[in-house]
Formats: C-alpha cells, structure tokens, sequence
C-alpha cells in the first residue's frame, strides 16, 4: 500500500504546487527560465533531456504493464514530471488491485 500512497502524495504535492505556479505566473512563465541564459538554460534543457529519457522508460514499462502509454506522452510535453507521475500512481493502482 505504501508503494502506491507515496507516489499518491508526491503527484497530489506536486501537482497543487504547479498548479499555484501557473496560475500566479501564466502557462508560458517557464520560458522567462529558458531564455534567461547561463544556469537557468542548462537546467531547462536538461530537463527536457531527462523527460525525453524518462519518456522511453515510461513507454518499455507500460508496455510490460499493459497499459496504454500514449496518453501520459502526449502530456508530457504540456504538463511535465506531472505526467509520470500519474503513470505511476495508475501502475502501482493497477498492481494492488491485482
């Protein structure tokens, strides 16, 4: 059960707090980050990277875990580290219930 509480919280955290962001500072403020130049490109690309990889990862495993991937990709680009997290929140769903 801990396996699906923890990533439950972490999703619900993450998504409130980005969420606040966005409405406070508008869907496209992360740009502001990618243009500034310095530090602040290299984290976002970065991340975009690190998304890219997770994206595979995610695709391999929903494929082992029969479900359907091609909605948390299409997310991706839109919502961030929101998406994987719900994949595993609805992984681990899946796996407690049987």
């Amino acid at each position: 059960m801990l396996r699906l509480i923890a990533p439950v919280i972490v999703f619900a955290a993450f998504t409130a707090w980005s969420c606040f962001i966005t409405w406070s500072q508008g869907y496209w403020g992360f740009l502001d980050v990618a243009v500034a130049g310095g530090w602040q490109s290299q984290v976002f690309v970065d991340l975009c990277l690190a998304l890219s990889l997770v994206s595979v990862a995610l695709f391999r495993d929903a494929r082992q875990e029969g479900i359907k991937a091609w909605p948390y990709l299409v997310l991706f680009p839109f919502l961030g580290s929101i998406a994987p997290l719900a994949y595993v929140c609805h992984r681990q769903w899946r796996r407690l219930r049987g």
